[in-house]
């Protein structure tokens, strides 16, 4: 199957499955890891902001679909790199491990997601755009940016196998 043919299978009919399945995964990893204190120490965040989002998971989630404007199995692709950099709800980089939580999934999935837009899409909009559909500046995304694409290890390409494999799931 050719790549094309998995961006033509995934239609609006899709969404609410690939969202709630994104959803539930986001939404384990916040609140498994609604914590900084690991074992007595406290253990650094990544990706995290000044303040809570006042935003659930799930409206950020919608918000992306709408904004981001981007085939749908750009979401598909940002859920596999989640997966791929997030491991027992900690992320590794520069050597020093850092916790996921409720106060920074939603930009982790916002980076990630920015990242299979432009690994995928022809056309995407700027950062200046995503930065403002984020609600982060654009220092923090092209940061976040960065440091996501060296935790993947300048790594974007999914096999198209491990695509259908989730678009299977997701989509069952």
């Amino acid at each position: 199957m050719e790549f094309n043919e998995f961006c033509d299978g995934l239609d609006d009919d899709h969404i609410p499955a690939v969202v709630d399945n994104i959803i539930k995964y986001l939404e384990l990893v916040g609140i498994v890891n609604n914590r900084k204190i690991v074992d007595g120490m406290i253990v650094p965040e990544l990706f995290v902001g000044n303040s809570t989002p006042t935003m659930t998971i799930r409206e950020y989630v919608e918000h992306y679909v709408t904004h981001f404007d981007c085939n749908l199995v750009c979401h598909v692709i940002a859920y596999i790199y989640m997966q791929r950099v997030i491991v027992d709800g900690v992320v590794c980089h520069n050597g020093m491990d850092m916790i996921v939580s409720q106060c920074s999934i939603h930009r982790i999935y916002c980076i990630a997601l920015l990242i299979a837009c432009k690994y995928v899409e022809d056309d995407v909009f700027t950062n200046t755009y995503y930065a403002q559909v984020g609600g982060i500046t654009l220092h923090e995304l092209n940061t976040y940016e960065v440091m996501f694409i060296q935790m993947l290890k300048y790594n974007a390409y999914v096999p198209l196998a491990v695509l259908d494999e989730h678009i299977n799931t997701m989509t069952a």
